[in-house]
């Protein structure tokens, strides 16, 4: 074994691995993002075509708790904020 060959090899799996971690990341969040979004638009239907004014009720929530959550991904996901006094201090 060489060892210039084996300390290649492992530099090539940690560069590959980082963007890995990083993609399968965001692609779990979406997954997640699209379970809830599938509930929302049940809650909707039930929301339009709810038989008693329950049902409807209880659609209506189920459509603002998916909303809520799905607000609070994107905000755990998205870029961080800059707020306008940072720039102040430079």
């Amino acid at each position: 074994m060489n060892p210039v060959r084996v300390a290649i090899a492992l530099a090539a799996l940690a560069s590959l691995s980082v963007p890995l971690v990083f993609w399968g990341g965001l692609a779990s969040w979406s997954w997640i993002v699209a379970a809830i979004a599938y509930q929302g638009f049940g809650g909707l239907r039930t929301v339009a075509y709810g038989v008693v004014w329950q049902d409807r009720a209880a659609g209506a929530l189920i459509l603002v708790g998916a909303l809520a959550v799905i607000a609070l991904v994107g905000r755990r996901t998205g870029p961080p904020h800059r707020s306008e006094d940072a720039l102040t201090h430079i």
